[in-house]
């Protein structure tokens, strides 16, 4: 799906991608990473994303936040606390090694509108004719 809709033009915008099976598969469940990379890079035919945004919060305030949520835990939220901040240390680690690509966002304090615009200015700054019509 991704890449028909780049080769048409399209802009994209995924909730997850690589970025995740690194944090996920590498980083926290103890695998290599290079080869995670190397897995996904095959999967995706090479493709990396022109941006992402990390929405970094500490582990116990994301915990505490999925618990209110919904009161139960998916799959990898049932590994437990200790899991999600592998995650986390995993996710920064790509930041710290791709500043240019992945934009580190403290959520901490921040209420789903303050992040969502600055999400949006980031991102038009970035991609400023993401507004011109065709």
């Amino acid at each position: 799906m991704i890449r028909p809709a780049l080769n048409r033009g399209e802009v994209v915008i995924s909730e997850r991608f690589t970025d995740s099976s690194l944090a996920y598969q590498g980083f926290a469940s103890g695998n290599d990473p290079e080869l995670v990379r190397q897995v996904n890079s095959f999967a995706t035919g090479g493709l990396v994303p022109d941006l992402t945004f990390f929405l970094d919060l500490s582990a116990e305030e994301g915990w505490r936040r999925v618990l209110e949520r919904s009161g139960a835990e998916d799959r990898m939220e049932a590994k437990g606390l200790s899991f999600q901040e592998k995650v986390r240390q995993g996710y920064l680690r790509l930041a710290a090694g791709e500043p240019e690509r992945i934009c580190l966002l403290n959520c901490s304090g921040r209420t789903k509108d303050e992040l969502h615009q600055c999400i949006w200015e980031l991102l038009m700054d970035r991609f400023p004719l993401l507004l011109v019509k065709n």
